[in-house]
């Protein structure tokens, strides 16, 4: 197994399910900052939570997390902590979103998506903001 892919498996399995054991709201969500805002995105794997946020970001609002949100109760606000500093995209997105200049994380095995890394063109927020507004991706049933 590559560093590359141990990483991936740490950020996006073993980080959000340790959190989750030691009592943390953790969920399948990602979420940007809107004007000092966190507004998150809910949904079933595929349904383009990350698309969002990446297209949110490539337009120059901060991104907050992607994949696991982690949410926290400070005083009487709920508040998004950010994650690690990347997005992962499937291909289509990633070119109809991400500049050929984007960062991009070692390639694992396992999955054809791609980690991009925060930078100029994929802005990231490393400090917590109230949760402001949630959107369930989906079908509605």
């Amino acid at each position: 197994m590559t560093s590359a892919t141990v990483e991936h498996l740490y950020l996006n399995q073993v980080l959000p399910l340790a959190l989750s054991r030691q009592g943390k709201l953790v969920l399948h969500g990602s979420a940007v900052d809107i004007g000092g805002q966190g507004v998150a995105f809910l949904g079933e794997s595929g349904r383009g939570k990350s698309t969002l946020a990446a297209s949110f970001a490539t337009e120059g609002t901060r991104f907050l997390t992607d994949d696991g949100l982690l949410l926290e109760w400070v005083s009487d606000q709920c508040m998004i902590l950010p994650s690690h500093p990347s997005i992962r995209l499937w291909e289509d997105s990633q070119d109809a979103l991400v500049s050929d200049s984007a960062t991009v994380a070692p390639a694992v095995s396992f999955t054809t998506k791609s980690r991009f890394l925060a930078g100029p063109g994929i802005p990231f927020c490393d400090e917590a903001w109230p949760l402001q507004r949630v959107f369930f991706l989906g079908d509605g049933v």
